[in-house]
């Protein structure tokens, strides 16, 4: 919108000229469901265009912060000049006489213009909805996803659970004759026996 702005404003060398322009283009943009979204414009920090706070229009709100203490003007103008940035202040939604929200704004400079910049933002409560109904789909697949890897994994565990058991069993049976023929095995090298067993061996596992 700036840079829009600023295209338009090329050659206009009159800075009311300028103003009545930007107020005309701005006055009845709104974007979101409820209307919420709309852009404002300042010089420096003076309010020069609002559609929605008429009462601010010349105004210099340098001083102006809200309930957290965040003077949201001079913050935005800095973010401005800085090339473009972003402020988190409280602010009404909707009018003067609408409830107070959170809210989330840009700032850029206007090309072609002496220190006048335009902002815009998001309410925060907005952005919550936004954000709820756009992940909805993702939610609602991994959620789907995780049902059918449940699913799968406890198919799996039926599975496995007899090889495993079986698996086990062989193994105890190995490992407890292989611990009887060393205990004999010594017993017969200690002369504690005088008789020798060959075992058969069953089987062509690494233990056997």
């Amino acid at each position: 919108m700036a840079e829009g702005l600023g295209g338009l404003l090329e050659g206009v060398k009159d800075e009311k000229e300028q103003i009545a322009i930007i107020a005309k283009a701005i006055e009845k943009f709104r974007f979101e469901n409820d209307q919420s979204g709309y852009f404002f414009v300042y010089k420096k920090t003076v309010n020069v265009a609002h559609p929605v706070r008429k009462d601010l229009i010349g105004t210099d709100l340098k001083d102006f912060k809200d309930a957290k203490g965040v003077h949201y003007v001079v913050e935005l103008y800095k973010q401005a000049k800085n090339g473009g940035g972003f402020v988190f202040y409280d602010f009404t939604k909707g009018g003067s006489n609408s409830t107070v929200a959170q809210k989330n704004a840009y700032a850029a400079l206007i090309p072609h213009t002496d220190d006048i910049w335009i902002s815009t933002g998001v309410y925060v409560d907005t952005l919550a909805e936004n954000v709820e109904k756009d992940t909805k789909g993702v939610r609602e697949y991994f959620s789907s996803s995780f049902f059918q890897a449940l699913v799968i994994s406890i198919v799996l565990l039926i599975l496995i659970c007899p090889f495993a058991f079986l698996f086990y069993k062989r193994l105890n049976v190995s490992i407890g004759t292989i611990s009887r023929d060393l205990f004999h095995f010594f017993d017969f090298i200690n002369y504690k026996t005088n008789e020798i067993k060959l075992s058969k061996i069953a089987g062509n596992d690494e233990l056997a």
